[in-house]
């Protein structure tokens, strides 16, 4: 179990795991993270400690984070989502004179939602025809990324790159508590 930091202005830090036995098929699952989290009951259950409110440097950190991992995945192909949409939101009077057509959000947009709102389904992306999947949430601000195991070493070499400059942990935790379904 981790510690908890207690100064009042917590570093970003980058944590990742291997999820065992998690995969239907012949895949390896990673978690990738950032803390210090929104203080969160699953997360405290998983055995996860480091709590805390993100400011501003947070947010672009995370979403720094993002987009190295995006740029990582991309290399296994183009990415589509697989899940189900989420539609922008329309002002009432758009609604009632239905003046526009349900425009979805945009890839980024729809990761990040099921980052930080879990009354929105999981958003599932693939990566082309390679396998590789990026799912997010329950609002728990957590990518599941699953690699075939022919890729796996070649994907975990290329986790502290997109950590960045950030402080990188390998963190363990107890998963199932936080895994979103569908359960890979």
């Amino acid at each position: 179990m981790l510690n908890h930091v207690t100064n009042d202005t917590q570093k970003f830090t980058v944590h990742w795991s291997r999820i065992p036995n998690k995969t239907k098929n012949d895949s390896e699952l990673f978690a990738l993270w950032p803390s210090p989290v929104n203080a969160d009951a699953c997360f405290r259950e998983a055995g996860f400690s480091i709590f805390g409110d993100g400011d501003e440097h947070w947010d672009d950190y995370a979403s720094e984070l993002l987009t190295r991992l995006l740029d990582e995945l991309k290399k296994f192909g183009a990415p589509r989502l697989t899940s189900e949409s989420i539609e922008k939101h329309k002002s009432l009077f758009q609604q009632l004179l239905n003046l526009t057509e349900p425009e979805p959000l945009s890839l980024r947009e729809q990761i990040e939602a099921r980052t930080v709102y879990d009354e929105f389904p999981d958003c599932v992306v693939a990566f082309g025809d390679s396998g590789v999947t990026l799912c997010t949430g329950n609002g728990h601000h957590v990518f599941w990324i699953a690699v075939p195991n022919t890729d796996a070493a070649k994907f975990a070499e290329s986790l502290p790159s997109i950590a960045g400059e950030h402080q990188f942990i390998r963190t363990d935790l107890k998963w199932d508590c936080l895994l979103p379904s569908p359960k890979y």
